[in-house]
């Protein structure tokens, strides 16, 4: 009998590339930034149908001696929570932290941030949108050897 084949994480770049037509650039983070709140409603409803198709997804194996640390917005620190920092903030600070932790992990594992893209404040948006850029480069070179 043949196994399933495993399911892998989904790729934010190729979930935006899917939805806006084009790779994640300054130029499509501006035009997102503009765009009517219906393709922003539409997008969320894109990306959420497709993650729950996607299902959990396990991560692979770690060899031994390696780290893979889980820097998430629900573990970050809680005086940023007391005084009512936002939901998008953490996020963005979570990430932040992940690109740290790489100084003394193999790997990371972070909060998707590209739903950022898709709340309703422009510099959010923004935000995030440089955040997915910087990182893409480190994304590039580890997501094809891990997942």
């Amino acid at each position: 009998m043949n196994q399933p084949e495993p399911r892998r994480p989904s790729d934010p770049y190729q979930s935006i590339e899917s939805y806006w037509g084009e790779p994640l650039s300054g130029e499509l983070v501006q035009r997102i930034t503009t765009a009517p709140r219906g393709h922003l409603v539409d997008c969320r409803r894109y990306k959420f149908e497709n993650e729950r198709a996607a299902g959990v997804v396990a991560l692979p194996e770690l060899p031994p001696g390696h780290l893979r640390p889980i820097v998430s917005v629900h573990a970050i620190d809680g005086a940023m929570i007391v005084n009512h920092v936002d939901l998008s903030m953490r996020a963005l600070v979570a990430a932040n932290t992940a690109i740290t932790a790489l100084l003394y992990a193999h790997q990371v594992v972070v909060d998707d941030v590209s739903w950022l893209l898709i709340e309703d404040d422009p510099q959010t948006q923004a935000s995030a949108g440089q955040w997915l850029m910087q990182v893409k480069p480190l994304f590039d070179g580890t997501y094809s050897e891990v997942l």
